[in-house]
């Protein structure tokens, strides 16, 4: 798709100005996101909050391991409640082990797990701990097996115990770059994507950019050559990368009249062939979600 192409192959609705005048002057377009504030929060934390999206019977989530500097596992994500408390023993003696623990939850209808967490390499990197919702005449067994393939597509995209502290943001400062906000605004309306993107050459500088994104130590860092090529020709880019298990979809990003200014990227975790039409899919309306918030002016983009 060339850049004169990218708008006109869509079929854009009609947008008024005015709400983008004034999410370029500051204000949000839209519903803001949960997090008005920025909140740093991590890559175990991610994962958490994905469990309990895609798993309707899962009540609540919890990651356990031993963070930097740390000597002993503690709670390092969780769903519901508070991160850092120290591991109790029942965890540890799976962590040690290598076999989860069932038992009845405290409230009726409930069921607890606590399974080894394992990284890419088969290495346990901590434990998994699951509420889940119990029925009646609902086996041990088949709830093991819920919670082991839950395990399973964690350890899918856990190439390591460090990966799980990778920082990730949730909510922006009023002090934050217009892209960037509008990038966490996308992300609270599509929580099933894993990171979003936005890709753009900064007048005045030769480079393509990061300039919005939920993975702070990428913010102005050098793109690389896919998301380069696109905010230049407006080609749509899907990556199935097996190794680490993710898709990534790259494509332009438009302002409201259509005009190519930049990149869009999204990225999912990805575990079979049958979900790629679908994520591309979900990304093409992302796109287009983004074009209505972008401004028409592209250095507003880098502004408060």
């Amino acid at each position: 798709m060339n850049a004169g192409k990218a708008g006109s192959e869509l079929k854009h609705r009609i947008v008024s100005l005015a709400p983008l005048a004034l999410l370029a002057a500051g204000l949000v377009f839209g519903p803001a996101p949960a997090r008005a504030k920025a909140i740093r929060t991590t890559y175990a934390q991610l994962l958490v909050d994905w469990v309990v999206f895609h798993d309707s019977e899962v009540i609540s989530a919890a990651i356990h391991a031993v963070p930097p500097g740390g000597t002993a596992p503690l709670v390092v994500a969780v769903s519901t409640g508070q991160a850092g408390e120290t591991s109790g023993g029942s965890v540890l003696e799976v962590i040690r082990t290598g076999q989860p623990a069932l038992t009845p939850g405290k409230d009726p209808g409930s069921y607890d797990l606590v399974l080894p967490l394992l990284d890419a390499n088969d290495s346990t990197v901590g434990a998994l701990e699951l509420a889940f919702r119990f029925h009646p005449g609902q086996s041990e067994r088949k709830l093991l097996e819920r919670a082991t393939a839950l395990r399973s597509r964690l350890q899918e995209i856990t190439p390591k115990l460090a990966t799980l502290f990778d920082p990730y943001t949730k909510g922006y400062e009023p002090t934050d770059t217009l892209a960037q906000r509008i990038n966490q605004i996308l992300l609270e309306h599509h929580p099933d994507v894993n990171v979003i993107a936005i890709h753009i050459t900064k007048p005045g500088e030769k480079f393509n950019r990061v300039w919005g994104i939920n993975r702070p130590d990428f913010i102005g860092r050098n793109s690389d050559e896919i998301d380069t090529d696109t905010e230049r020709t407006g080609r749509i880019v899907m990556q199935v990368i097996p190794a680490t298990h993710r898709m990534e979809v790259h494509m332009p990003l438009l302002s409201p009249n259509g005009v190519l200014i930049g990149t869009l990227c999204t990225v999912y975790f990805w575990h079979e062939v049958g979900e790629a039409s679908d994520f591309y899919g979900r990304s093409l309306a992302i796109m287009e979600e983004a074009r209505l918030i972008t401004p028409v002016n592209r250095d507003d983009l880098f502004r408060p």
